[in-house]
């Protein structure tokens, strides 16, 4: 009774009994239980019990891969919030890039505007440097005409001046006209310039982003690396547990639904690494098309640099030929108002020495008729009066006529008999008339007594500013003008030199 209570109610209580009963309790139960049946279906259980040990290991492991999938996705979902705070600062930097290109914009037209009324400002000056330039070769006509109807030598720096004048004019124009054509240019250039500067600003924001995407690339490098770990690691468990599942029991149906979900959590986190994956190559196709466009504005940037150094030096010697132009524009104008007052000065010393001409033509006329030259015209000896055959340096005339006096209006004749002649030819006429005979100062005569002497200071002996054709009427003019003082300095200068010595003539 006690084996068949044992083996019936698999009691494992220890009994002491001998080992041939034991042995013989285990072989009956045995038969007992596989002719009840019981051995198969303990068997089955034993090996649910074993496969819901590994599916629980198994979920285990899943559920710690998926945790850590999940803590790798979040640093994607906050990259993926920063990409789309990107493109929403991306469209603010264009709208602010547009209000500086207009602001831009609205400074390059004050620029050019400015440059308009410079422009407009230099033309007006070469005009004005024209017309002072037409008057210049006015004057140079009127002087040369003068200076072809007088050829005196006096007028011979004059026409140098003019000359002169006119070559600094022409050249003021020229220097005007190419100073008009590189405002044209440094015009056209002010938009290459402003261009420049958009350039520099948009390569700068350029390598910004550039610097930027690389970064971003990096960051997200080892994070895209240990996702496809996982992803691997995700795929072997998964065809671990497939395989040592088989097909599963309908008493297994909780771990089979766990499996789905843990399957489903694996496809959400393999498409969020496809979109990490595509916007990882977003992320390189746009840092391409960066390296792309820096390198076109690098080039573009070093050609406009180009330019602009182009320009920059054009501007610099534009202001230079500014500066050049308007100093030879100030000496035109000083040459021009020194040609115009030489002009004016020669024309009054023309019209001084044609009224002076007529003077002295009408005194010698006066003086020819009161000394009896026409009367005497036929007379043999009759040289004629002093005038006639001397010659006064400018500025003595005057001086010479007060000292000769009397002598100017006598009739210069050769000889006593030709005296004799003239004097009865004027006394049967019966008019007034004065004869002077050279004869009586001939060769011989003593010299004239200012030979050696030294004028005082501020005076000139008169004779040395005469001089005669005629030896004989030297000789006359010795003894007229022997002593007499020419002063120059004035009248109170005059004055004081005769009074030191009384017994000149001044």
């Amino acid at each position: 009774h006690e084996i068949g209570n044992h083996s019936w109610s698999h009691d494992r209580t220890s009994v002491l009994r001998p080992a041939h009963l034991l042995d013989e309790l285990l072989r009956t139960s045995a038969l007992i239980e596989e002719a009840a049946g019981v051995l198969k279906y303990r068997r089955r259980r034993e090996r649910a019990e074993r496969r819901l040990e590994s599916s629980e290991a198994g979920l285990a492991r899943l559920q710690d891969l998926l945790r850590e999938v999940q803590r790798q996705i979040r640093p994607l979902e906050r990259q993926a919030a920063s990409a789309i705070r990107h493109e929403d600062l991306v469209a603010e930097q264009r709208a602010l890039r547009l209000h500086l290109a207009r602001a831009e914009l609205g400074q390059l037209s004050e620029r050019l505007a400015t440059g308009e009324r410079r422009r407009a400002e230099l033309d007006a000056e070469s005009a004005r440097t024209g017309v002072d330039l037409a008057r210049t070769w006015a004057a140079l006509s009127l002087a040369e005409e003068v200076r072809l109807g007088d050829p005196a030598d006096a007028l011979d720096p004059l026409v140098r001046a003019l000359e002169a004048g006119q070559l600094r004019a022409r050249q003021a124009l020229s220097v005007c006209a190419e100073r008009r054509r590189a405002m044209s240019a440094l015009l056209r250039a002010l938009d290459s310039a402003d261009r420049l500067t958009a350039l520099e600003a948009d390569a700068a924001r350029l390598v910004a982003e550039l610097e930027r995407a690389r970064a971003e690339r990096s960051a997200l490098a080892p994070e895209w690396d240990e996702l496809e770990l996982d992803e691997a690691g995700l795929a072997a468990a998964a065809q671990l547990d497939q395989d040592a599942s088989g097909s599963p029991e309908p008493d297994d149906a909780g771990p089979a639904v766990d499996l789905v979900a843990l399957r489903a959590a694996v496809a959400t986190a393999r498409d969020r690494a496809g979109q990490a994956r595509e916007r990882l190559a977003r992320v390189d196709e746009r840092l391409a098309g960066l390296v792309a466009r820096r390198t076109d504005h690098a080039t573009r940037h070093a050609e406009h640099a180009q330019a602009a150094d182009a320009c920059a030096a054009r501007e610099a010697g534009a202001a230079a030929e500014t500066e050049q132009l308007l100093a030879l524009a100030a000496e035109a104008r000083t040459a021009a108002d020194l040609a115009a007052g030489a002009l004016r000065a020669s024309e009054e010393e023309v019209h001084a020495a044609t009224a002076r001409a007529e003077v002295l033509a009408l005194a010698l006329d006066e003086a020819r008729a009161r000394a009896g030259v026409e009367r005497l015209a036929g007379a043999p000896g009759v040289v004629g009066t002093v005038l006639d055959v001397v010659e006064v340096d400018d500025g003595t005339g005057l001086g010479f006529e007060a000292a000769l006096d009397g002598a100017l209006a006598a009739v210069l004749v050769a000889g006593g008999d030709a005296a004799r002649g003239a004097l009865g030819v004027l006394r049967g006429d019966g008019g007034d008339g004065s004869v002077l005979a050279l004869l009586d100062v001939a060769d011989g005569s003593p010299p004239p007594a200012d030979t050696g002497a030294v004028a005082p200071p501020g005076t000139v002996f008169l004779r040395s500013s005469v001089r005669a054709t005629d030896p004989r009427v030297g000789a006359l003019l010795d003894r007229l003008l022997a002593g007499v003082l020419f002063c120059s300095e004035g009248l109170d200068v005059a004055l004081d030199i005769w009074m030191s010595a009384p017994d000149r003539v001044v």
